[in-house]
């Protein structure tokens, strides 16, 4: 895996929805992997505003570009949708 970014804490919220995420994935067969996993956590954080475009590194530029095309697909959407629906009312 690349060193996407500089000093940055991940928030268990984050990191569990990404886990979710790439765990569904991989049951609907579309093939994820950590490298994956990690360009769409970092494109979280950047759209939670836990992360700076000064705290990214080239690779990681490249990884959020993948990331922000790759949130068009439909099952990432539905995947989202099914994490958020399965923790109302829970508070990270």
């Amino acid at each position: 895996m690349g060193n996407f970014t500089e000093g940055v804490q991940v928030p268990d919220g984050q990191l569990d929805l990404v886990l979710f995420i790439w765990r569904r994935m991989n049951e609907l067969e579309e093939d994820w992997d950590e490298v994956k996993a990690s360009a769409m956590l970092l494109n979280i954080l950047y759209r939670d505003g836990l992360l700076h475009q000064d705290q990214i590194t080239t690779e990681g530029s490249m990884a959020m570009k993948w990331a922000e095309d790759y949130l068009e697909d439909t099952n990432v959407v539905t995947v989202m949708s099914q994490y958020k629906a399965s923790t109302q009312g829970i508070k990270n």
